[in-house]
Formats: C-alpha cells, structure tokens, sequence
C-alpha cells in the first residue's frame, strides 16, 4: 500500500520527486510519529549525496513545458489543490523531516491550494 501510494504521488506530482522522498512524504502524511525514522533517513540520504539544505522550493513556471502547464492547470482545476498540498503535511513538518521538496509554482490566474503560499502582487499592493 505504501509503495502504491508513494507512486502515485510521484506520477501526479512529476519528475523533481524521486520515490525514497514520496515514500517520506507519504509515510509522514500517515503517520506524523514517524518523523524521527524520515529524519534518520534523511540524514544519511543528505551526507552522501550533499544535496540542498531542507525546506520546500517553488519550480518556475514559465520554465515548465507547455504539456506540463496543461497537465498542472488540469489537476488543479479538478482538485482544487496540489498533489504535496493534499498529503495534509505542513512545509514545517517537511522541513523537520530533512526533505527539500520543490512544490509546484500556481499558473497566474489559478487560485489553488500548495504548501508554499504563493502570493502575487495584486493592483492594491503598494509597490513604492
């Protein structure tokens, strides 16, 4: 079942989540007790491959490809939210765990929910 759910989050998700970190995340989304075995993992993960520190990232956008724009405004159409937003996990939590996950940027114009808020100025911010 772990396994089964760790694969569908990297197919809804997309190629910047590899399994071990949805394996993680869906552990931690069933389970918040198993933070201290996602951080051990983590630790030891980030030690050989010297990755980013921990925390959650936002992709760009306008780097993404046309497809992948399409597929994303049509998820979150449906589900009102991103695919990590759903998991229920806090970037907080994400980051305690030892996890650098990069969240999906929201396409302009789409109101979604995301672990990130992404906020854009809007024509009563005062931009002086």
């Amino acid at each position: 079942m772990q396994q089964r759910r760790s694969r569908r989050l990297m197919a809804a998700h997309g190629p910047s989540l590899s399994y071990t970190e949805a394996w993680c995340l869906v552990a931690l989304a069933r389970d918040p007790a198993e933070l201290p075995f996602v951080h051990s993992l983590t630790t030891r993960m980030r030690m050989q491959l010297q990755g980013p520190s921990p925390g959650v990232s936002l992709d760009v956008w306008a780097h993404l490809e046309t497809v992948e724009q399409h597929r994303r405004i049509a998820w979150l159409n449906r589900y009102g939210a991103t695919p990590l937003s759903l998991l229920g996990l806090s970037e907080e939590l994400i980051e305690l765990a030892g996890l650098h996950i990069i969240e999906w940027a929201l396409p302009p114009g789409i109101v979604s929910n995301s672990i990130v808020v992404q906020r854009r100025p809007g024509p009563s911010d005062n931009t002086e």
